[in-house]
């Protein structure tokens, strides 16, 4: 490129050497003119239409070529002064010339193609004035660069036409250059001869990808359609093409012009979508839900969920009002609620009954709101079902009452274990002090004794534990279960007591027949040892003692009994035998884990145990257990 004081050449210097040598500069000139004209006419037009603008084309070697009307207005000179006769550096500045802004200017517009900016230019009478100035290299129909245009306005009256200003120049540059939409412009054949920068980036292509090839989607001249775009990265892509006729490079052509409108597409899809997300999961809650209109109070949708709790059809719903749904028993108050709701925006009621068609209640959490759809205020009303979560809150009580009294009875088991323990620890503390002072002493006809003392109180201890880890095991140890014989387990364990009870001159009777039951045979053994080690235990020395071992069916259960005419059990200490360390009134020694582990074992298989007529003249104890796999009785008998 040549820049010199006088003149601005784009073309480079052999070019321009080779053109002086062939052509007289007036020639140049002239030819330049009708190229221009030749292959701008598009632009010209359409640049001529913009009503105060100064438009200047020059060729590339700055000469002016052509000069509107604009230009006359602005500049002051008449086209006649100009055309031919001078160069664009009679329009800038002496200054701005001599700063090489110009020369600056030109080096982006090669770069560009186009450059835009603000500064000031100068009138006939020498007085300068701010401008918006535009460059544009303009090409031929083969793209070979001919010359540049230079489009001016003048902004002397800005401050009172800047908005103006402003729409004026968006929509040049949307035309021209910066268009947010694409251009594309093809024959009246379809095949393409123009494409903008907004056009390549919308179809992720470059211009000559298009160049003189059939473009590839059908249209109609006056007619918007959407066009579906897949971009060079893959990536989908929706363009709102619009069509008009016009003329190019001296013919019959199409304009098309299109818009990116993919974001509003997906809108448009996603709302679509929501819609119909929102409708399913309208059908499908399980909560449920009435929509109202707001002005009427009537209903105009409801879901399946509320229709199948309540059982009235969806047309008992659909242009009611609330207090017209056999649903709402009182009247009163669901006039109440809506009159609230219209004032507060908002109600919600935690346990509202509501009566179904077949008159059962049913308790809902009632939660209603206004709200706008499309500027159109409606009502909506959520109705929860909360009979279940009554139920579970209830269920969560009575275990917490139950939690709560187990925590008591855990304190209690924890202080008869301390305090059961306590006593042989304070005789082994005693008697080892004792045995102290007379080692010391030299008494060693007392350490004998001392050591049984001691050896006693260990052996207490050791009886109190080993009771201990027995009652914390046995409800957990009932795993063997199955279908056996109650009658053989009170035969054997009968015979294990033989010695014990010929010693005692004590009986023990059984029943004839016995049911089978569904339990674990080693823990009932268990059970029936304690009871009849307790009734032994606890005989009454002034008469000989009689157990009696018998049952009664009752139901899907049976009822089994051991009964003795031992000392019996006042009816105030009836609640307390079944404690660990229950401690009778005979010796004043505690009981063992016995009936403690009776009352543990029958419960974990899912049995129950009373003291049955307790008096001073003897105790019956009593017990459930499953009959046979738990349904029924089964036969058997206490013999064989």
């Amino acid at each position: 490129m040549v820049i010199s004081r006088s003149k601005v050449s784009i073309r480079s210097a052999e070019s321009k050497a080779a053109i002086d040598a062939e052509i007289t500069h007036k020639q140049l000139i002239q030819g330049r003119k009708k190229e221009l004209r030749e292959n701008t006419d598009f632009v010209s037009t359409l640049l001529e239409s913009l009503v105060g603008y100064a438009i200047i084309a020059s060729d590339f070697d700055g000469n002016i070529i052509a000069y509107n009307e604009g230009a006359h207005q602005i500049y002051g000179y008449a086209p006649e002064e100009i055309i031919g006769r001078q160069n664009m550096e009679i329009f800038f500045p002496e200054d701005f010339i001599e700063a090489g802004k110009l020369h600056q200017i030109i080096g982006r517009l090669m770069e560009k193609e186009n450059y835009s900016y603000e500064g000031e230019k100068v009138r006939k009478n020498g007085k300068r004035f701010p401008a918006q100035i535009l460059f544009n290299v303009t090409r031929d129909k083969n793209s070979k660069l001919v010359g540049f245009v230079e489009i001016v306005q003048d902004l002397t009256e800005r401050q009172r036409m800047q908005q103006q200003l402003l729409n004026n120049l968006e929509n040049f540059h949307k035309v021209i250059t910066d268009n947010a939409d694409g251009i594309i412009i093809t024959n009246k054949e379809g095949i393409v001869s123009f494409v903008n920068p907004a056009a390549e980036s919308i179809f992720s292509r470059k211009a000559e990808k298009f160049m003189g090839k059939q473009f590839g989607y059908p249209f109609i001249s006056g007619e918007t359609t959407e066009i579906d775009i897949i971009r060079k990265d893959g990536a989908p892509q929706v363009a709102e093409m619009h069509v008009v006729k016009t003329e190019w490079e001296g013919g019959p052509a199409y304009l098309l012009s299109l818009r990116d409108v993919t974001e509003r597409t997906q809108g448009r899809e996603a709302v679509k979508s929501s819609e119909l997300r929102y409708r399913r999961l309208f059908e499908a809650a399980r909560d449920g839900i009435l929509i109202l209109n707001r002005e009427s109070g009537e209903i105009e949708d409801v879901n399946p969920y509320l229709i199948e709790i309540l059982g009235y059809p969806r047309e008992d719903f659909l242009g009611k009002k609330l207090w017209e749904i056999g649903a709402f028993n009182d009247i009163r108050l669901a006039r109440s609620a809506y009159d609230e709701l219209l004032r507060e925006q908002y109600i919600r009621y935690e346990d509202l009954p509501l009566r179904t068609k077949n008159g059962k209640l049913v308790d809902v959490e009632f939660i209603s709101n206004v709200y706008d759809v499309d500027h159109i205020p409606v009502i909506q009303c959520n109705i929860r079902n909360i009979s279940e979560r009554k139920k579970a809150q209830a269920a969560q009580e009575r275990f917490t009452r139950e939690l709560q009294e187990k925590v008591s009875e855990l304190e209690a088991f924890s202080y008869g274990i301390a305090h059961d323990l306590r006593s042989p620890l304070v005789s082994v503390e005693g008697f080892s002090r004792l045995l102290r002072e007379d080692l010391k002493n030299r008494k060693t006809e007392n350490v004998e004794e001392d050591i049984r003392l001691i050896e006693t109180g260990v052996t207490k201890m050791r009886q109190l534990l080993n009771s201990t880890l027995e009652y914390s095991r046995a409800g957990y140890q009932v795993k063997q279960t199955g279908n056996v014989s109650f009658g053989k387990i009170v035969r054997e364990v009968v015979a294990e007591f033989g010695e014990q009870v010929c010693s005692t001159g004590a009986t023990i009777t059984v029943a004839k027949k016995f049911p089978r039951i569904y339990a674990d045979r080693m823990r009932i053994v268990q059970v029936l040892t304690n009871l009849i080690q307790n009734s032994i235990k606890y005989r009454d020395e002034t008469r000989p003692l009689e157990i009696e071992i018998g049952y009664q069916s009752s139901g899907d259960e049976s009822a089994f009994f051991v009964r003795d005419n031992g000392i019996g059990i006042d009816a105030g200490e009836v609640e307390k035998v079944f404690a660990l360390f229950y401690r009778g009134t005979l010796d004043g020694e505690g009981s063992g884990a016995g009936l403690a582990i009776v009352k543990r074992i029958i419960e974990a298989h899912g049995g129950r145990v009373w003291v049955q007529d307790q008096s001073r003249e003897g105790t019956t104890l009593c017990f459930t257990l499953p009959h046979k796999n738990g349904t029924g009785s089964g036969g058997g008998n206490g013999k064989g």
